[in-house]
């Protein structure tokens, strides 16, 4: 085996070789977690999720908490999807670029405005929730748009496309790869801001709210269990969606 592999700049690994990195990095995690003096032992934490399950719930936490993340996620790609198609409108380009901006907008402060508008607790989540992951997806999704070259107008303007025929093969269908890539990434967006979201009002339960829960009493095998679980939802899902891109667009490559 060739050793310099690993760390030559942009080489090729094999299968093989690629697991074995894997192997490397995991084996380096657990060493130095089970060397670290301030996190609990991995049996610990391993230990700690039969009692999460029996005696917190988290079996209906997790389904709660993943049904309410699909749900705005949903919402969320039908809005941004909405704006980057607008976005190459005249009309409501100027609109659309300056709802990019919104991502330095932090959600917290709006919490007033939410109370108001909305009739429940559930309602009142999904539409923070919606809005914390709008405004990445809305940018990321104008971009996707704005990402149509000069060029690329110009040969379909050659074969005598007219504005709606381009729209539709350049974004509407050329573009759907690289929209489905924008939705995946900003799903891990999503995931990491569902704890905060759910911590905010408890009552609607979760696994933010049993995360939030076990570190305010400190157990810590249980906030790490959890923290490992969320991660590995999250690494699950991601690989999904990246097989479902390809499986729909075998052409892209990457």
């Amino acid at each position: 085996m060739d050793v310099k592999k690993f760390i030559t700049p942009f080489a090729k690994l094999s299968k093989t070789q690629e697991w074995i990195s894997v192997g490397i990095v995991i084996i380096t995690i657990i060493t130095i977690w089970e060397t670290s003096k301030y996190l609990p032992s991995l049996k610990e934490v391993l230990l700690a999720f039969p009692t999460l399950f029996s005696e917190r719930d988290l079996d209906h936490h997790f389904i709660h908490s993943m049904s309410f993340c699909l749900k705005s996620v949903f919402y969320s790609f039908i809005i941004g999807l909405g704006f980057a198609y607008l976005s190459v409108i005249p009309l409501f380009r100027t609109f659309c670029l300056f709802a990019r901006k919104f991502r330095f907008l932090p959600s917290t402060g709006l919490g007033f405005l939410f109370m108001q508008l909305t009739p429940d607790i559930d309602s009142r989540m999904t539409w923070m929730m919606v809005f914390g992951i709008c405004v990445w997806m809305i940018d990321t999704m104008i971009g996707v748009a704005m990402s149509i070259k000069d060029d690329q107008l110009r040969y379909a303007a050659s074969l005598r496309l007219n504005s709606w025929q381009t729209f539709r093969e350049l974004l509407l269908f050329g573009k759907a790869p690289d929209v489905m890539q924008a939705a995946t990434s900003t799903f891990a967006i999503s995931w990491t801001l569902l704890s905060a979201i759910e911590n905010i009002s408890k009552a609607g339960g979760g696994i933010g709210v049993v995360l939030a829960e076990s570190n305010k009493y400190f157990r810590l095998d249980q906030v790490y269990a959890m923290q490992i679980l969320i991660l590995l939802t999250g690494i699950g899902i991601d690989f999904f969606l990246n097989k479902l891109r390809k499986w729909f667009f075998p052409f892209v490559k990457s």
